[in-house]
């Protein structure tokens, strides 16, 4: 007796949470999509996956646009005029996409193109290297 009534449905609550924990512990019904790692341009390879690279661009035409990310410049083909329409020469970019052989060497298909407009791409790289240094010291056991 709970606050002088008595609970009727007290089997069926107990077995919706029996189906909901089910559920829970059965995990997510659908694959998430998978992340896109940040990496230096050096660092990409046609088996990386999804990808993403802080640059300047450095060439644009209608189909494709070059990023220098301090490493290296890579290759961009993207389908859609529109996803660079805020970007010209010599603006900050980070590209999301997946990097498939193009035949002509490494290149990335662009899924997302985000203009960094006043991101300081030297102090960037600076911390981003700082980061993967203490990344590492980190994965040695702080040695």
């Amino acid at each position: 007796m709970i606050g002088g009534g008595k609970i009727s449905n007290l089997g069926d609550e107990e077995r919706v949470w029996k189906e909901i924990e089910g559920e829970l512990d059965a995990g997510p019904s659908e694959t998430l999509p998978e992340p896109a790692v940040p990496v230096d341009v050096s660092e990409v390879s046609s088996e990386e996956g999804k990808v993403q690279i802080v640059g300047e661009v450095v060439e644009l035409d209608e189909k494709e646009l070059f990023l220098d990310d301090g490493t290296g410049s890579i290759r961009v083909l993207f389908e859609d005029s529109s996803m660079v329409k805020d970007l010209d020469r010599g603006s900050a970019a980070r590209v999301f996409g997946s990097s498939p052989s193009l035949g002509e060497g490494f290149g990335l298909r662009a899924e997302i193109i985000q203009p960094l407009d006043g991101l300081d791409l030297d102090l960037y790289r600076e911390v981003r290297e700082e980061t993967k240094k203490l990344e590492n010291d980190l994965k040695d056991g702080g040695r």
